[in-house]
C-alpha cells in the first residue's frame, strides 16, 4: 500500500524523526497524523492479522536471576521487584484472553524465566530449538516436556553447529524472518526452515542478518503484520517489501518490542510514542514495567510461549 504523501520513502521519514528530539519528534508524527495521514492514520487503518492465542506457558523469575547473561549495563535485577512485573505480564495476558501456565522458578538456571528461547510453536507444533548459550542448554528438557502435554514436538535437528534461539524467530503472517545473531547461526536457519515448510510449505522464512542487540525479537517486532517497529540499535541491511518499517528514536528503541494479542497489544510502560501508535491499532493497550527484565536482556516477548 502506497504511503499518500510527498514523502515517498519511509525509511526517509522515520531518519528525520530519530534525528529529532522526541517532543519534536511527537509533533512531527502528529503533523503527519492529522494533516497529511501519511505516518500514523494510514498505517495504523492498513487491516492486517495479528497474533491470535489462548494458552501461554510463562516461568517465575528464579532468585538466581541476577547471575544470568546480559550485555546490558545497567545494573543487577531486582529479582523481588522483577517477580512483580512477570506477575503484571500474567495479568495482561489472561486479560487478552489467555489461559496461562505458570511453571515454578528454576534456581538452577537463572536465564530460565525467558521461555520464548527453547522452542518455537507454529501452527500447533513445538520446534525444540538448540539455545547457543551452554549455560541455557539444560533448559530445554523442562519445557518440551511441558509443551509435549499440549501439541506434538519435534526436534530442530542438524549437528552441533546448529544453534537457534527463539527470540530471533519473528511472524508476520505468512512471512517468518529469522535473526542472524550472536544467537542463531547459518545452520539454525537451515534446520528451522526445512522444519518450519514441513509444516506449511507455504511459508517465506527469510534470514535477517543483525548486530548491536541480542535476539532479532530484542530490536524488532510486527505492531501489525504490515507495520515494524525497530530499535536504531538493532543493525541490519534487509528491507521488507512486505512491511513497512517504523525507526524508533533511539531513547524509545527499546519499546519496539510489542506483544499483539487478539485484540490488544502488551508494551512495556513509560515510552510514550509507542504508547499513542498502540492506541491508533487497539482499543485495549497494557503498559507492563520491564525495567528489571531490561537489566537482562529481556523483553515482553520473551517471557511467553504462546499458541
Amino acid at each position: 500500500m502506497d504511503v499518500p504523501c510527498s514523502i515517498t520513502h519511509w525509511d526517509e521519514v522515520v531518519v528525520r524523526l530519530c534525528k529529532l528530539p522526541i517532543g519534536a519528534s511527537f509533533a512531527l508524527l502528529y503533523t503527519y497524523h492529522n494533516i497529511s495521514r501519511c505516518v500514523v492514520a494510514v498505517t495504523a487503518r492498513m487491516k492486517g492479522s495479528h497474533m491470535l492465542a489462548t494458552q501461554a506457558i510463562v516461568r517465575t523469575p528464579a532468585r538466581s536471576m541476577a547471575r544470568g547473561i546480559t550485555t546490558q549495563n545497567l545494573g543487577q535485577p531486582d529479582v523481588a521487584l522483577a517477580r512483580e512485573q512477570h506477575a503484571t505480564y500474567v495479568a495482561a495476558l489472561r486479560q487478552l484472553g489467555v489461559a496461562v501456565t505458570v511453571l515454578d522458578a528454576d534456581e538452577a538456571y537463572p536465564d530460565s524465566c525467558f521461555v520464548e528461547d527453547p522452542a518455537v510453536i507454529y501452527n500447533g507444533v513445538a520446534i525444540i530449538t538448540r539455545p547457543a548459550a551452554r549455560s541455557r542448554s539444560g533448559e530445554v528438557g523442562a519445557i518440551r516436556e511441558t509443551l509435549a502435554a499440549f501439541m506434538p514436538t519435534v526436534e530442530l535437528g542438524g549437528g552441533e553447529d546448529v544453534r537457534m534461539d527463539g527470540g530471533d524467530v519473528l511472524r508476520c503472517g505468512t512471512n517468518v524472518l529469522v535473526g542472524q545473531s550472536r544467537r542463531t547461526n547459518h545452520m539454525g536457519l537451515k534446520r528451522l526452515t526445512a522444519r518450519l515448510r514441513e509444516i506449511d510449505p507455504s511459508l517465506s522464512v527469510t534470514g535477517v542478518p543483525i548486530n548491536g542487540v541480542l535476539h532479532l525479537k530484542t530490536g524488532m517486532t510486527a505492531i501489525r503484520d504490515r507495520l515494524l517497529l525497530r530499535d536504531p540499535l538493532c543493525k541490519m541491511e534487509s528491507r521488507f517489501s512486505f512491511a513497512r518499517t517504523f525507526v524508533l528514536p533511539r531513547e524509545q528503541g527499546y519499546a519496539a518490542n510489542v506483544l499483539p494479542i487478539n485484540d490488544g497489544v502488551i508494551i512495556a510502560k513509560g515510552f510514550p510514542m509507542v504508547a499513542t501508535l498502540a492506541h491508533e491499532y487497539y482499543d485495549t493497550v497494557i503498559e507492563v514495567d520491564m525495567s528489571e527484565f531490561h537489566r537482562m536482556d529481556g523483553s515482553l516477548t520473551c517471557l511467553s510461549l504462546l499458541w
